[in-house]
């Protein structure tokens, strides 16, 4: 099942734009919204993770 989507707009860095358009192709990703999308998902994931860690680190170490 699809998420539904909302369209939202934000500013960029000119250079970021750039760079994120020339990892396209190697992403796998058709448009720069599937990036983008991709690149959060990554970025919420790997924050999760530094949380959970941080919960987790001083539960083990007792």
């Amino acid at each position: 099942m699809q998420e539904d989507k909302v369209r939202t707009a934000f500013y960029s860095e000119r250079s970021l734009l750039k760079i994120s358009d020339s990892y396209l192709k190697a992403a796998n990703c058709r448009s720069r919204n599937e990036f983008i999308n991709q690149a959060l998902r990554h970025y919420i994931a790997f924050l999760q993770k530094e949380k959970d860690n941080e919960f987790l680190t001083p539960a083990l170490e007792s």
